[in-house]
């Protein structure tokens, strides 16, 4: 564990700023079902430990910036995330750099429920001509 004033890594993919009073969720390259069940008992691991069930925080931030690819069982993790942070009534933002990680997202309609930073290249979108 690493520790550094006002500002703590706890696990891997979890710190706690207690300053700005946000909690940072990163996400590694690839949130798929070879992994999920690592992040998730990390995130568990972190919710379930008493000392950190008494934070008071306002914000959520997850942070995509580095990843490519999320599957059907990163994104029901993702959503466990989101249910803890409204749960918790804080603010949950978050950034993504990887265009398609952020179509997935818009598709399954997470930009209603968090504020999503998209960082990456312009996306290229098809559009289908008029049936003639």
């Amino acid at each position: 564990m690493f520790m550094e004033e006002n500002n703590s890594v706890i696990y891997p993919i979890i710190e706690v700023n207690d300053e700005k009073r946000t909690i940072s969720v990163k996400f590694p390259k690839m949130v798929i079902s070879t992994n999920v069940d690592g992040l998730k008992k990390e995130f568990a691991n972190f919710v379930h430990r008493e000392e950190w069930k008494s934070i008071h925080f306002e914000n959520l931030f997850l942070d995509f910036g580095d990843s490519r690819m999320v599957d059907s069982l990163g994104l029901n993790f993702v959503l466990e995330i989101l249910r803890w942070g409204n749960m918790n009534k804080a603010k949950i933002s978050s950034v993504v750099s990887n265009g398609t990680v952020y179509l997935v997202f818009l598709n399954v309609r997470l930009d209603k429920q968090m504020q999503i930073n998209y960082t990456g290249k312009p996306i290229r979108t098809h559009t289908i001509p008029p049936s003639m």
